[in-house]
């Protein structure tokens, strides 16, 4: 079977006709005023918190940058391990082996070398490749001419073809002992669990609980609740009326989730032997939530793994079709390219990923990045994810797919209680802000471009689509303008059916410096606004609040730019 090969693309990053995004900034720094919010926030006025700390998003919390280089560490060849570029033969079970012994080893770089490499061959016996072990980067010779391409002949196929979401990527970091991620609470197993024992404080780094048993230094872990007291919902929704679909919502109320790592375990004094032993856990970020009593919170350990990567490799699918919205599974998720599941300070670097459904996701990961990578060929689905997860940062990307269908190509999308995620710098000329619904809060959208404003979604039983918390800052929208654009504008039900096309659900965002198109924003469906239509200072709050909390801009941070400005022009 002849399959197309595709021809490399060095200048995948390419925008023309566009200026480069702090260029673009640049030539209106010395007209652009400094945001009164921004100003509010340094001077430590901003009591009722309009802006969420964003600060500690992406890798080792923005303090360092991802290493360039693994000294001290073994590096296993797929073509040691039976892998052979370009011969039009599957290369999965070599792949496999590699990663097998960089397992057994602890970790290690699997390298591959120059040229295409098969996947996923068997059209009626597919499966995806799954990473379990910690220390270990899948690092390929580039993404340009000469690089390494990993070609999925075939999509994945799944166990009841009639689900359309959901279906397994072609590579998953995983640790063996965690499930997929799920917002159903009751479904949820842990081998570690206690109730909490104190009320927590927004901003308190520490948790009672009830039993520290299980529970160690260094342990990523979860506190999680679901409350439906109306004083909690009309709290969590500042009081805006909720509509009847919302079955979730209305039904079972509000559910909530606090991603974080403990710092250390201290025992309370007096604790028996083989009996419960009370005690405090120390974090490593603030709560970013109140959490009482009343509502139940228990608190978990999520087994996960560290230092895991994928970086320098071309991740290519065979979706060739028009792309149609939830035409059937294959379209929504058949090709997917990359997970990462319950990782933490880990990353996808420099890849790119063609004629895919979906590039890289981060689900239930913290700390984790999404860095200089690029979507291309073929327009489908999704391009990178959050969800579940807290903390993690998808900056620095595009997505410049050149055909395929519009409807439906979300964006950069944050969902399923995933909270404190910062989107930095991305490109694409239709994908808009994808706000997809189960609770997602304190999002940051920073130095955003796109057509549109949101190409949002999400199942209409689990809306609104963004809970409070969303700042989107200098957003740059390059189609038509809109009127009077509302971010709490209900949709209808037709037939039974939620119609969401034209509407968006997002409590109270704050948006700051929009710019482009002369697009209007109603006044009552934000929190704050500030500066439509010209670009404010600091030019990016991430940067800026990231330099707030280490007392300088960590040095990774002009790097990392100054390949995307190069590689964007």
């Amino acid at each position: 079977m002849k399959l197309p090969h595709l021809i490399l693309l060095p200048l995948l990053w390419s925008s023309a006709g566009a200026a480069p995004v702090a260029a673009q900034l640049a030539n209106s720094a010395t007209s652009a005023p400094t945001a009164e919010i921004w100003t509010r926030y340094l001077a430590a006025a901003d009591k009722a918190q309009v802006l969420p700390d964003f600060s500690l998003a992406g890798y080792r919390g923005g303090q360092t940058g991802i290493p360039d280089r693994f000294t001290n560490v073994k590096t296993f060849n797929i073509a040691d391990y039976g892998a052979v570029a370009n011969d039009e033969k599957s290369d999965q079970e070599a792949i496999e082996r590699a990663i097998r012994a960089a397992e057994t080893a602890g970790g290690g770089v699997v390298f591959f070398p120059s040229g295409e490499f098969w996947v996923n061959t068997d059209p009626v016996n597919t499966r995806g490749i799954e990473i379990n072990g910690s220390h270990i980067v899948l690092k390929g010779s580039g993404t340009g001419p000469g690089g390494t391409v990993v070609f999925m002949v075939n999509h994945m196929l799944k166990n009841d073809p009639t689900i359309k979401w959901g279906n397994k990527p072609m590579f998953t970091f995983k640790h063996k002992d965690t499930d997929y991620f799920t917002s159903n609470l009751s479904a949820r197993s842990f081998k570690t669990t206690s109730p909490l024992a104190g009320a927590v404080a927004r901003g308190a780094q520490t948790l009672e609980v009830a039993d520290v048993r299980g529970f160690t230094a260094g342990d990523l872990v979860i506190a999680y609740a679901e409350s439906n007291r109306p004083e909690l919902v009309s709290e969590c929704l500042h009081g805006k009326a909720t509509h009847p679909s919302w079955a979730r919502l209305v039904n079972k109320g509000v559910t909530f989730q606090e991603m974080t790592r403990v710092l250390a375990v201290k025992p309370a004094a007096g604790a028996k032997a083989n009996q419960a032993q009370p005690g405090t856990l120390e974090l490593a970020t603030p709560s970013t939530l109140a959490m009482s009593l009343k509502d139940q919170w228990r608190v978990s350990v999520v087994p996960s793994l560290r230092e895991c990567g994928f970086e320098d490799i071309h991740f290519k699918g065979n979706f060739q079709d028009v792309f149609v919205h939830h035409k059937d599974y294959i379209h929504d998720c058949g090709w997917q390219g990359v997970k990462m599941v319950g990782t933490v300070d880990s990353w996808v670097r420099r890849c790119v990923f063609t004629d895919v459904n979906g590039g890289a996701a981060l689900e239930g990961t913290m700390n984790c990045s999404i860095l200089l990578s690029a979507m291309a060929g073929n327009r489908g689905h999704t391009c990178f994810n959050m969800t579940f997860g807290s903390h993690n940062l998808v900056g620095c990307n595009v997505a410049n797919e050149d055909r395929g269908g519009i409807e439906g190509a979300h964006g950069v999308g944050t969902s399923h209680l995933a909270h404190n995620n910062v989107t930095w710098r991305f490109k694409s000329k239709v994908r808009g802000i994808d706000f997809h619904g189960t609770f997602p809060r304190n999002t940051l959208s920073d130095l955003y471009e796109s057509d549109d404003i949101s190409c949002h979604g999400g199942n209409y039983t689990d809306l609104p689509n963004h809970m409070g918390g969303m700042v989107i800052w200098n957003f740059n929208q390059t189609g038509e303008a809109v009127t009077d654009y509302d971010f709490w504008k209900m949709a209808t039900v037709k037939k039974g059916r939620y119609i969401y096309v034209d509407s968006v659900t997002i409590v109270d965002p704050v948006v700051v410096g929009f710019r482009g198109a002369k697009t209007t924003i109603k006044a009552d469906s934000v929190r704050h606004q500030e500066s439509n239509g010209q670009p404010v200072l600091p030019a990016s709050l991430y940067e800026a609040q990231l330099e707030q909390r280490y007392g300088q801009l960590p040095a990774w941070v002009n790097q990392v730019k100054a390949e995307w400005e190069k590689l964007s022009r």
